[in-house]
């Protein structure tokens, strides 16, 4: 890790005085390319910008990955969805549609009206039962990283060998048409079974049902980066921060009260714990 001053700021960046800019990078055992994670910070302001090794950082609103863009193209566009300026973004499994993939993503999407301590009994449960199914194990390595969103949890699981994208359509998507089918669907079952919290599969979110949602996965999909998105509660108030956990903490009592009591200050701090948890998940 290293530590240097950003340039003054432009007229069109929040005015704020030097801000400490910390980089962690990450070397994933899988050969893909490193992890750039830089993390602008001062009192008053954090903008996190996010490069993981499998895609392009979206640092304000993402782009539609879904269509090719010209470099000015790139530029941020408008977006009605003020949260999503303050999330940072990253494609991934690379832009473009139908190309290969690296690696799975979930998002256990909890909603607003359903304790925190919920997604974290569903996410343990749905992380074991990832780990014992011994069939989907050779396609993967054995320590999936999971991350605190802010509100709820992702997991996210890194394979061995780069897959075609048939193998997320016949492996991993959940359609309500197929609900039997897939690796997804077999471990929301044995999910179900051993608690009494609501929980289904797929994009659609339902009141009062956490959702496990996979559908992010895809090339050309954009994903929340695991360290350092800030979640917003409104489109000036930050309520929760990103950061990479341990397994062994879901395990805990009190864990999403401790993670929302994380402040963007306090991550900077502790950057160094989180690279390393980074570092031993990523493949």
């Amino acid at each position: 890790m290293c530590a240097d001053n950003l340039p003054e700021p432009t007229s069109q960046q929040p005015e704020f005085p030097e801000p400490t800019v910390v980089t962690a990078r990450v070397v994933d055992r899988a050969g893909f390319e490193p992890a750039s994670l830089r993390v602008h910070l001062n009192l008053s302001h954090f903008v996190h910008r996010n490069t993981m090794p499998s895609g392009r950082s979206y640092a304000r609103a993402p782009l539609s990955a879904d269509k090719k863009h010209t470099n000015q193209e790139r530029q941020p566009k408008p977006t009605q969805n003020k949260r999503q300026k303050h999330s940072s973004c990253y494609a991934t499994n690379h832009e473009g549609q139908g190309r290969d993939i690296e690696r799975i993503f979930y998002d256990i999407d909890r909603p607003k009206d359903m304790p925190n301590e919920k997604s974290t009994e569903v996410t343990r449960l749905f992380h074991d039962a990832i780990l014992n199914d011994d069939q989907f194990r050779e396609f993967v390595h054995d320590r999936p990283l999971v991350a605190w969103t802010g509100s709820s949890f992702h997991v996210y699981l890194f394979l061995k060998q780069r897959q075609k994208h048939s193998f997320y359509a016949e492996e991993v998507q959940y359609t309500e048409k197929t609900p039997e089918k897939g690796f997804t669907a077999k471990w929301l079952r044995e999910v179900r079974e051993k608690t009494s919290v609501k929980v289904i599969a797929g994009h659609e979110k339902k009141p009062g049902v956490i959702t496990i949602d996979p559908s992010q996965t895809p090339s050309g999909k954009l994903a929340r980066s695991p360290l350092g998105s800030l979640h917003m509660s409104d489109c000036q108030s930050v309520d929760g921060v990103s950061m990479p956990i341990e397994i062994s903490q879901l395990l805990n009592p009190g864990l999403t009260e401790s993670l929302k009591n994380y402040t963007p200050k306090q991550l900077i701090l502790e950057m160094s714990r989180f690279s390393q948890i980074l570092s031993k998940s990523s493949g």
